[in-house]
């Protein structure tokens, strides 16, 4: 028999979930309601032009029909605004009786940390996911899902007006011819980290001949790289959870040892991103001085990177072991590029590996470390990344989402304003403090960007640009390989 307390607790729970329950429903009844309020809009105006071809000129009934379309309007706003009314007197009931938000959440914690079929990783990853999602929908100030489709749409078009006003930036000096090789050559190893079909749909596979050549994954790497099958020493083509996909192979051209990380593109990946709690992280401040440096970075990315540290070390230290005067190199795109930035810095910590020039080359890194590490002396030597125009990837993390969020808001009511006035709550708009936020590591280069006059690689302070997210029609292409791969090979 349960006892009082427990047949309270049980209430409060079930309470709880109908306040979660009545907090998801507002949005999507205001939402209703607009969409209805158009579609009788859009109903009449084709009901008053049939009218208009059977009887022209018949200005009674077209009068008539105005004043039912007015009339029925007006009853969906009542019922819009009593429905909205009577929900938020429902959650002001709840908050006055102690009822709790999150209890959706809570329940999910619950139910996942009792699945005996699921490992433990996989149930730290979609608890840590579960309240990531309770902590957004807490922050959240806009419920109505059409305001924030409009606050997108004016806030694109003040980014396009905003630019268009503003001067490029000119570069005083280009890159060296080196490091723009480099990047082509590891761009080529981290697009065929992907597979063969993935290359054909990045665009990188056109010709027929290149489509019947290219089967397999090695064919992929063959024909991407230039490395023959034969010194390619392991594949991981599908990986596993917080064990991205990725392949090893020996470049005798360049004399390298090549450690390739995938890119996100499988649900595991997915369930990586998705975890990007902050956890502390300690690596080198300026490796010569032995002094340390502690920090945050992306939790799902150093599991990743701590798992296939211990996976790959003796196989690597045995390739080097064979090919004595070969470099270490790793290299990666997106979710790739972050694994392998703090792949990096932890075997930074083996003399075998640092002693053989170990280089981290990343293209379109996601936000991985606080800005004390990702600018610090030693990162900037040890990792080269690449960022490409105005990339959502390499300006996302929890802190710059919720900044968006906000601009969001804002710029919903800037219809009629003219720019002059939206450039004004543009620039009050409160953001989050940037030491909370992740960004990129080492030395980064800015490519193909509107901000400066130069489509060559600018060296550029992360924390100074990649701080805010940009609304723009290229912010998705921009994070895409093939993309990128055709804007480096323009370069050279």
């Amino acid at each position: 028999m349960e006892n009082s307390e427990e047949r309270a607790s049980k209430r409060k729970r079930v309470l709880g979930v109908l306040r979660d329950a009545l907090r998801i429903g507002q949005p999507v009844a205001v939402a209703s309601f607009d969409v209805t309020k158009k579609a009788v809009t859009k109903g009449f105006g084709v009901g008053r032009g049939i009218l208009n071809v059977a009887i022209p000129n018949n200005e009674a009934a077209d009068t008539f029909m105005l004043r039912v379309e007015h009339l029925t309007l007006s009853g969906i706003q009542v019922g819009e605004k009593v429905t909205v009314k009577s929900m938020n007197m429902t959650d002001a009931a709840f908050e006055r009786a102690n009822v709790k938000k999150g209890e959706i959440i809570r329940l999910l914690v619950s139910f996942v940390e009792k699945q005996k079929d699921l490992d433990n990783d996989a149930k730290s990853s979609l608890i840590c996911i579960a309240c990531l999602i309770g902590e957004l929908d807490e922050f959240l100030d806009i419920k109505d899902p059409i305001e924030l489709v409009k606050g997108a749409k004016y806030l694109l078009k003040f980014e396009q007006e905003r630019r268009n006003l503003y001067d490029t930036r000119k570069v005083d000096e280009s890159p060296p011819r080196e490091l723009l090789l480099n990047l082509n050559i590891f761009m080529q190893y981290s697009c065929a980290a992907y597979g063969a079909q993935a290359l054909v749909v990045f665009g990188l596979l056109s010709k027929p001949t290149d489509l019947v050549k290219v089967k397999t994954f090695l064919d992929g790497i063959e024909f991407m790289t230039g490395c023959k099958q034969e010194d390619v020493l392991k594949v991981v083509a599908k990986g596993k959870l917080y064990r991205p996909g990725h392949y090893i192979c020996v470049d005798h051209e360049n004399a390298k040892i090549v450690l390739c990380i995938r890119g996100t593109m499988r649900l595991q990946d997915v369930l990586v991103d998705l975890v990007c709690e902050q956890e502390a992280f300690t690596c080198f401040y300026d490796c010569e001085m032995n002094e340390p440096l502690s920090g945050h970075v992306h939790k799902g990315m150093l599991i990743c990177a701590e798992r296939l540290g211990e996976d790959l070390s003796v196989e690597i230290s045995q390739a080097l072991a064979k090919h004595k005067g070969y470099d270490l190199c790793l290299t990666g795109h997106s979710l790739g590029a972050g694994v392998a930035s703090l792949l990096g810095l932890i075997w930074a910590k083996v003399p075998e590996f640092l002693e053989r020039n170990l280089h981290v080359y990343a293209f379109a890194s996601p936000c991985v470390f606080c800005p004390e590490l990702s600018q610090a002396p030693f990162t900037k030597r040890l990792i080269t990344s690449a960022v490409f125009g105005d990339d959502i990837v390499s300006r996302l993390c929890f802190s710059s989402f919720k900044d968006l969020q906000v601009s969001l808001g804002e710029m919903s009511k800037t219809k009629t304003m003219g720019f002059e006035e939206k450039f004004e709550i543009w620039k009050n708009i409160t953001k989050e403090n940037p030491n909370q936020k992740l960004f990129p590591g080492g030395s980064v280069y800015y490519l193909n960007s509107l901000e400066y006059d130069s489509q060559l690689p600018v060296l550029v302070n992360p924390v100074e640009h990649f701080h805010t997210i940009l609304l723009s029609k290229s912010m998705l292409r921009s994070h895409m390989p093939g993309h990128q791969m055709r804007i480096l090979s323009q370069l050279l």
